[in-house]
Formats: C-alpha cells, sequence, structure tokens
C-alpha cells in the first residue's frame, strides 16, 4: 500500500506498421512508461522502505496487431457480404522499485465480424489476460458475442449481446464469474405507415449475474447459464423513444427498471435538442433514479452552442446534481463556458484545435450552499503539422473552496513516416 502525493509520468514509444491496399495491415508497438512519484512514507509498510522518498515504476510494452477492415479477398471466397477481423499480442513487463516487485504479462485479443447479408452481421471478440506472479487475479478470459440485425424484418433492427468475464484465482483455487446478456428492439413505424415517421420507439430487457465458484476450473456448462453458486443477479427493462417532429426538433427518452436481490431501482434519462436558425444548438438533458424507497437522484444540464465562425465555437452551460439518501442531501450546481477553435492550413500546420472550459461549481449539503465554488480549467491543444506530425497538450487545473487542489498535464509528439 504505498501512496503517493504527487509526481511524473513519462512515455516513451516507437511505432511502424504495414500498409498496402486490399492485403492485411500490421503494426507494431514498443513503449515504455515512467512514473516517478514523491510517497507519502507513512502508508508504507515495511521498515525499509519507509526510507524510500519515491516511488519508481516503469512499465514496458511490445504491441503486435494484425486486422483488416473489410477483407475482399475472404469475402469474394466465402460469398458473403463484408468479413473483419483484428488480432492483437501484448506482452508488458513492469518494475517497482520501492516495493521491490518485477512482474511479466501477457495479453491477447481477437475480434471477427461475419455478415452474410448487408442486414445481418454477427461479430465474435474476446480478451485473454495472464496477469504478472503474485496479482490477486492470475489469469482472465472475457469472450463476448453480438449479433445485428438491421431491416429484417422490415422496419425492425434486432441487437442481441452475450458477455462473459471470468477470473482465476489461483492462490484460493476459486474462480469469479460475470455474465451480461441482453436484447434490444428498435421499430420505426414511418416504414409501415408514413404519418409515423417522426417517432421510433424501443424496448428490451438484460440480465446480469456474478457468481464464485469453488474452483479454478468450473464446468463450462456453469459458465454459459450462470445460474449456480450465484452471489448476486438483476434483471432490467427498459422502454424509450426517439421523437424528431422536424430537423431542427430531437428527443430522446429511455425508462429502466431493474429488480435486484434486494430492492428495485427506477431510471429515466431524457434528452432534448433544437438547432436555431443563427446556427446554434440548445441542448437540455435530465437523469432521475430512484430505489423507490429512500434514495434518489436528480443530474442534468442546459447548455447553448452557438457556431459564430467556421472555425469558432462557443458554449455557455449551467450544470446541476442532487442526490438524497436517507436524511442525507448533497448536491452541487454552477455554470460552464467554453471556447472551441478549428483553424487550418496556416504556414506548414495543417489544423490547430485548440479548446477552453471553465467550469465553477457551488456544492450543497444538508440545506447550506457554500459560499466559495469549486473551479476547474481544462485546456486542450493539438496541432497537425506537415508532413506527418501530430503535437498533443492537455492540461487541467482545479480549486477547491478557493484553494489549489490538482494540476494534470500530458504532452505527446507522434511522427509518422
Amino acid at each position: 500500500n504505498v501512496r503517493s502525493t504527487g509526481g511524473e509520468e513519462m512515455r516513451h514509444e516507437f511505432f511502424a506498421g504495414l500498409r498496402y491496399p486490399k492485403l492485411p495491415r500490421f503494426e507494431a508497438r514498443l513503449s515504455r512508461n515512467i512514473f516517478d512519484a514523491r510517497v507519502d512514507t507513512a502508508s508504507i509498510d515495511t521498515a525499509d522502505s519507509a526510507q524510500e522518498a519515491s516511488l519508481d515504476r516503469r512499465k514496458d510494452k511490445l504491441r503486435l496487431r494484425l486486422y483488416e477492415t473489410s477483407s475482399p479477398y475472404l469475402q469474394n471466397l466465402l460469398h458473403i457480404n463484408r468479413l473483419a477481423y483484428e488480432l492483437t499480442y501484448t506482452e508488458f513487463k513492469t518494475a517497482d522499485r520501492v516495493v521491490d516487485e518485477t512482474g511479466r504479462g501477457r495479453i491477447a485479443y481477437g475480434r471477427m465480424t461475419v455478415a452474410p447479408l448487408s442486414s445481418i452481421a454477427l461479430t465474435g471478440y474476446g480478451t485473454y489476460r495472464k496477469n504478472p506472479q503474485g496479482a490477486d487475479v492470475s489469469r482472465e478470459w472475457m469472450p463476448s458475442m453480438l449479433l445485428q440485425v438491421t431491416d429484417l424484418p422490415e422496419g425492425i433492427d434486432v441487437t442481441g449481446q452475450y458477455d462473459m468475464e471470468l477470473g482465476r484465482y489461483a492462490i484460493q483455487d476459486s474462480s469469479a464469474l460475470y455474465v451480461y446478456r441482453g436484447m434490444t428492439f428498435i421499430f420505426r413505424p414511418g416504414t409501415w405507415f408514413s404519418p409515423l415517421g417522426w417517432v421510433s420507439p424501443r424496448v428490451g430487457a438484460y440480465q446480469t449475474a456474478n457468481c464464485e465458484f469453488p474452483t479454478d476450473e468450473p464446468r463450462f456448462r456453469k459458465l454459459v447459464l450462470a445460474n449456480t453458486n450465484r452471489t448476486d443477479k438483476s434483471f432490467s427493462r427498459f422502454f424509450g423513444f426517439h421523437v424528431y417532429p422536424t430537423s431542427e426538433l430531437d428527443f430522446n427518452n429511455e425508462n429502466t427498471w431493474t429488480n435486484t436481490d434486494t430492492n428495485t431501482i427506477f431510471s429515466t434519462a431524457n434528452d432534448a435538442s433544437w438547432w436555431t436558425r443563427n446556427s446554434g444548438q440548445i441542448l437540455a438533458r435530465w437523469e432521475f433514479e430512484t430505489d423507490m424507497e429512500t434514495s434518489r437522484s436528480h443530474t442534468g444540464f442546459l447548455r447553448h452552442n452557438i457556431n459564430w465562425l467556421p472555425w469558432l465555437r462557443t458554449t455557455e452551460a449551467f450544470t446541476g446534481s442532487y442526490e438524497k439518501a436517507d436524511t442525507a442531501r448533497t448536491g452541487r450546481a454552477g455554470p460552464q463556458a467554453g471556447i472551441f477553435l478549428t483553424l487550418r492550413d496556416i504556414a506548414f500546420v495543417r489544423r490547430i484545435l485548440n479548446n477552453h472550459l471553465l467550469t465553477l461549481q457551488w456544492p450543497y449539503e444538508d440545506g447550506e450552499v457554500r459560499s466559495s465554488p469549486d473551479l476547474s480549467y481544462n485546456f486542450y491543444l493539438r496541432l497537425l503539422i506537415k508532413p506527418n506530425i501530430s503535437v498533443l497538450t492537455t492540461s487541467t487545473v482545479e480549486l477547491l473552496e478557493g484553494a489549489f487542489e490538482a494540476y494534470r498535464g500530458e504532452a505527446s509528439l507522434i511522427v509518422n513516416f
């Protein structure tokens, strides 16, 4: 348990790739992350380590990737509409000087999409992770399946998804399982009856389950069904609709009812947008959630975006949140303002993206609003320089009750050959 009070992180990366028309693409990345931080020595467990004043952590990583977003040769061979795939292999090594630990691990990822027709696509993807020795979870498997059916039958879209996450605890000779199963139906009644072309309802349901097995190799049937050794489960069903009476006005609504082992939770999310005649947009969002008993929360915002010029956009907003749990009441609210610049073809610079976002929030607790607000300023700058150079820097400054709280910054330089 080493706790740092601040520090710096540096990243070095080398990238190479091979790309030819109508052939698979190959990429290789070699990187090193170095994290050097000041350590809160009171949090170090051992007496020897307590003499250290910094946290020196290094991670080396090699990543290989082979992929095709569309494989014309395989598509013609199999006589299908589309086939895409990706295979990624990552080997990494970590070293920590303070706690004197090193470790090696690997990650394998695969994804394949097969679309026999333009209206049907089946995607299978998964990740295997072998963690460094000494990690709580020694191995992890995360397979998933996604079925997407569009306009079959006409005017109806169907999405089905199955996700699994299995972690093996080698020391305890046990394993933990998480499963997600869901299906969504989207209807477009305007396909059958043109006067209803302004509305699109949707319904769906999904189930989640967590299981713990007293073995690190549970049977396949138990993994697929996830109906034994359950620690908790939930079942949700939702209903919503998308309304677009004109090209300038848009409204979205979704309502979800979730049953868990202990209670029932209801939540709703509502979005509205209106494109004004002066190249502006007004956005509103309101979210509400309650456990039907003692807890409820509200979050939302009202935002106005204006495109003054092709390269200048501004935004002003008011955001807020409120939460009630038993007898406690908390919340925060305040204004937000932003400037977004997009400049092109200035000397040797192809594009400049520059964003500034300032947020003020007054916290609220048990009937009292704090007099001094919390302040957050976000800065973003990206330069695309001829011929193929990208420079990116981001910064965040936070003030809490008028006093400096934190600064986070990141910079990167990418050169493509």
